[in-house]
């Protein structure tokens, strides 16, 4: 996945198919996220959807 749009475009059997890709790169984000920030909450982030733009 290139970006953040092309991730919402996909069709549903699509991200079926991707679904351990997607799922990896949300917990190395959250990981990411934890490790090297100091986030510990996705409340502290500036918007609900970033974790799929960080992702």
């Amino acid at each position: 996945m290139q970006n953040p749009e092309t991730f919402i475009q996909l069709p549903g059997d699509e991200v079926r198919k991707k679904f351990d890709e997607i799922k990896t790169g949300v917990f190395r984000t959250i990981d990411f996220l934890k490790s090297e920030l100091n986030i510990f909450s996705l409340k502290l982030l500036p918007m609900d959807n970033i974790l799929v733009v960080l992702t």
